[in-house]
């Protein structure tokens, strides 16, 4: 009998994820003490929510290596925003009725880590191969109606005309370069 006793002694003390990870946690009176050595994130909320009798929304989806962490007697909210300031945001919802063994909180809602999506490049402007949106960017319009007995002025040509097929195409459909108006 004596035998059987002390295995399930043993049994539940190593069955324990707080005492076998290093992790103490007590809360009273809205004041927190931590003593959690190389435990996850993870397992801290767990805790967290076994002792102080408050329900953790996400925190399944919370990720992240072991940490170290010491708070002594601090006040519920600072020890919220300390051991949660890797995640990107958190609410908390305060209890109706305090009690003095639990958390001043009766539930907590933690915003996981989000993966960021890249923007899609830039498209070209539609008829216009290969050309990049910017300061060189030319606009080509219809050439403009003269009345009778008005010669036309001469288009201003960059440099770099010459050598863009596209601009070369657009002027012997009739098409001048004009300057893109400046952005603002």
């Amino acid at each position: 009998m004596k035998t059987l006793v002390f295995g399930l002694f043993l049994l539940a003390c190593t069955a324990s994820p707080a005492w076998a990870a290093g992790l103490q946690l007590s809360i009273r009176d809205g004041r927190v003490t931590l003593d959690a050595q190389d435990v996850t994130l993870r397992q801290i909320l767990t805790e967290w929510a076994r002792v102080g009798k408050t329900r953790i929304v996400n925190a399944e989806r919370i990720t992240g290596g072991p940490i170290t962490l010491k708070l002594e007697n601090v006040p519920e909210k600072q020890a919220l925003d300390t051991v949660l300031r890797a995640v990107p945001g958190y609410m908390a919802v305060p209890r109706q009725a305090l009690l003095a063994d639990a958390s001043i909180y009766d539930s907590i809602l933690l915003m996981p880590t989000t993966t960021v999506v890249a923007a899609a490049p830039p498209r070209p402007a539609p008829g216009i191969s290969g050309s990049q949106p910017g300061a060189n960017f030319t606009q080509l319009r219809p050439t403009p109606t003269l009345s009778p007995g008005v010669l036309p002025e001469p288009p201003e040509s960059p440099a770099n005309q010459g050598d863009d097929p596209a601009i070369a195409a657009a002027a012997a459909a009739g098409l001048v370069p004009v300057a893109a108006p400046m952005p603002g």
